[in-house]
């Protein structure tokens, strides 16, 4: 809209005639009287117009522009607003009638607020930046119009795709300067041409041929015009746009089929045949301004005669090509309600029904947000899936379809996942969050019917169903909530008000009345005369969490402590582990070098040849393979513990078993190496002092060896005994403690 008519239509011109009448010498005009039959004619005239163009009652209305759609429409709509507004000032402040005028007055001056900011946004490019005011956006708890802008913003820009209002990227650049024709009589010369895809094209004046500049056939220059430029509308549709936009068949085909007429190439056969299909390939996926080929015109009016003529020659870019807009050929179909189209591009390309558009809406959502039950069924057959899929502001195909209130789809897309009713947008909102802000009872039904627990689901703010269809005076839903046991009538929103807290807020009306007697009968009341017995258990909660917490914070503290302890417990015992294993190598070294040495100092002495005297002897047999046991198990528990590196307790405790074992049997082979020795050096005269060593060595190491391994075994039976009780407590604390003591407890090893 120009800047001018702008300001006439949002800002009246003040006529000199109209400045003269307030001078102070002329006197007020005086007073028209109206009588009564004249007002309730102006009141009924209003209502009547008021309530076909009221957004809350009339879905049509929602998505559709007065201004826009209906000129005549639109004076007569203010027309009858002044009349109201001339009847409410004659009605005195007693009369019934002037709050029913009132009411109507608040629904027109809705309407023309929301009519004035869709033309500010439509012809946003036209005004002073000076002039254009932003809002500031305020959102709270009570504000249920943020759903109804974003439906409007959705239809809104479908309805500028079907009229075609789409502004050109040089709207004021005159065709001549856009395409260069070459005149009959000018010079004979090449004229580079570009068609609307941007593909290059050679005319040449001085003959009737028309060169593709890729691959040098020529068709006829009077037949350029239907290929090339084809300037016709507002768009730069071209001859096949608008035989797709009439329906109209023969046209399409004569189109097509004039194609081969045309050539007049040298290439003959296969080579002929590729070349006319790849230019009817290039015809057929033109596109126009907006972005849309000859198909998408097809799908957008429903002509499945045209859509299948020229489905054989679109390329798979083509039939997935989206316009300006944001939507290809199977969401424009889907949106427009035409199931056959719909049907026979899935068949050409099942992949089209993934695509998504603006906003990530899906097909599913398209058809669902336009009502058409037969194509949201179509696509649900195809792929089920797309009820996972949601736009970008959270909302599904069940949001979309339950706000408007068409019950059909609300069936069968419950009767697809009954789980869908519990999905939330990023509000909050359940689908019967939107459903109570239409006026379909059914869909209501249908949505509790799924399940019924989604009543008390609140959104972001703590808004339960109940308590936005209070406030969008939605008595026949109000009641039918209040029906079922699951809904509390006194639950509070964030800003801690009640539905019947919400039902006083409301303009004084019929429906405002009938919701709060429902409420009363339900037994609703305030918010604040809720708190007092809420106010006691609150602070009882608050004194039981703060118990909970210090117990909780002592149990921390008490776990560190028993932690640190254990710690230190456990680097005791590893140095005492540590300086054990150094005392078993030390023993181990003196051992390994008391046999060594025993071996060349043999008892009995040795002969000039250097064997031992008594070699043949039982004694020192029996001395030479004990000597040798020791020496070896000596060394091999130095190679041991030079060797091996233990970081952990059990390795530890392993190692020092194993260790202690060797130990142990160096010893007896030792003492067994001495005995034998001692018959050698006392001779046959002294052999009783032989019997002797061997008996008290013998009880001695019997006596050690068989008391270290009573403790051993019983040390094991306690601590599979332990490991039985470990299991059996519960608790981390029992858990920690019986580590604890099985880490430090003394062990016994063979």
């Amino acid at each position: 809209m120009p800047r001018k008519g702008m300001r006439i239509l949002c800002f009246p011109s003040k006529s000199p005639s109209r400045a003269s009448s307030l001078s102070p010498a002329t006197p007020p005009p005086p007073r028209i009287n109206f009588s009564d039959s004249m007002i309730d004619q102006s009141i009924a005239a209003a209502a009547s117009i008021i309530s076909k163009w009221n957004p809350e009652t009339s879905p049509y209305a929602n998505v559709t522009s007065l201004f826009y759609q209906n000129k005549t429409e639109a004076m007569l709509f203010l027309k009858r607003v002044n009349d109201l507004q001339k009847a409410m000032h004659l009605l005195p402040s007693q009369d019934s009638r002037l709050l029913q005028a009132h009411t109507l007055m608040q629904i027109a001056m809705k309407r023309l607020q929301k009519e004035f900011y869709q033309i500010l946004s439509m012809n946003r490019a036209h005004l002073d930046p000076e002039s254009v005011s932003s809002r500031a956006s305020t959102r709270s708890s009570t504000s249920d119009y943020e759903d109804d802008d974003d439906l409007l913003a959705t239809t809104g820009q479908e309805r500028d795709l079907e009229k075609g209002l789409r502004v050109s990227s040089s709207p004021n650049t005159p065709a001549s300067e856009q395409w260069q024709v070459a005149s009959p009589a000018s010079t004979p010369r090449a004229t580079l041409v570009l068609s609307n895809s941007g593909k290059a094209l050679l005319v040449s004046n001085s003959s009737k041929s028309l060169v593709v500049s890729n691959s040098g056939k020529r068709i006829d220059q009077s037949f350029k015009k239907k290929y090339v430029k084809q300037v016709t509308g507002r768009h730069n549709d071209t001859e096949l746009h608008l035989a797709a936009q009439r329906g109209d068949v023969a046209a399409v085909r004569q189109i097509l089929g004039e194609i081969d007429a045309q050539m007049v190439g040298t290439l003959s056969g296969a080579d002929f045949d590729a070349e006319v299909a790849e230019i009817r390939s290039a015809v057929v996926n033109e596109v126009n301004e907006l972005g849309e080929t000859a198909l998408f015109t097809a799908a957008e009016k429903g002509n499945l005669e045209v859509l299948q003529e020229l489905l054989p020659y679109t390329t798979n870019e083509g039939i997935a090509l989206k316009n300006r807009s944001g939507f290809n050929s199977l969401h424009i179909a889907a949106s427009k309600g035409h199931q056959d189209i719909v049907q026979v591009l899935l068949d050409y390309d099942r992949g089209l029904i993934k695509t998504v558009g603006q906003s990530n809406a899906t097909p599913l959502i398209s058809a669902a947000t336009r009502g058409h039950a037969a194509v949201v069924k179509e696509l649900l057959s195809k792929d089920s899936s797309l009820l996972e899929i949601s736009k970008s502001n959270g909302k599904n195909a069940l949001h979309l379809a339950a706000r408007q209130g068409y019950v059909e789809i609300v069936e069968a897309l419950l009767e697809k996942d009954p789980q869908l009713a519990r999905r939330t947008d990023k509000k909050g909102q359940t689908a019967l969050h939107m459903a109570v802000k239409g006026l379909s009872c059914e869909v209501v039904k249908l949505l509790l019917g799924a399940d019924a627990a989604i009543v008390m689901l609140p959104d972001k703010f703590g808004n339960t169903a109940l308590h936005v269809a209070t406030r969008k005076k939605r008595a026949e839903i109000v009641d039918e909530l209040l029906r079922l046991p699951d809904t509390n009538v006194n639950a509070l929103t964030r800003d801690h008000k009640t539905a019947f807290d919400i039902a006083e807020g409301l303009p004084l009306s019929a429906e405002s009345s009938e919701i709060k007697d429902c409420l009363t009968r339900h037994g609703a009341v305030r918010a604040n005369e809720l708190n007092q017995p809420r106010d006691e258990l609150r602070k009882t909660v608050t004194e039981i969490k703060k118990d909970i917490n210090s117990q909780l914070e002592q149990t921390r503290k008490t776990n560190r402590n028993v932690n640190g302890i254990a710690k230190e417990l456990r680097k005791l015992h590893r140095e005492g582990i540590n300086n054990a294993t150094n005392s078993v190598t030390v023993v181990a070294v003196l051992f390994a070098t008391v046999a060594f040495a025993a071996i060349f100092t043999v008892p009995g002495g040795d002969s000039d040849s250097g064997i031992a005297v008594v070699v043949s002897s039982l004694s020192f047999k029996i001395f030479f393979i004990f000597n040798a046991i020791a020496l070896f198990t000596s060394l091999a528990v130095v190679v041991v513990q030079i060797t091996i590196v233990r970081r952990e307790t059990k390795s530890e405790r392993r190692v020092v078993e194993v260790i202690n074992k060797l130990m142990w049997l160096a010893s007896v082979c030792t003492t067994v190496a001495f005995i034998a020795s001692s018959y050698i050096v006392v001779g046959r005269h002294h052999k009783w002092a032989a019997i002797l060593v061997t008996c008290i060595g013998g009880v001695i190491m019997a006596g050690v060896l068989g008391t270290m391994t009573y403790y051993v075994v019983k040390s094991k039976r306690l601590r599979k005994a332990r490991k039985r009780q470990k299991y059996s407590r519960s608790g981390n604390n029992s858990f920690r403690r019986s580590d604890t003591e099985s880490e430090v407890n003394p062990f016994y090893a063979i």
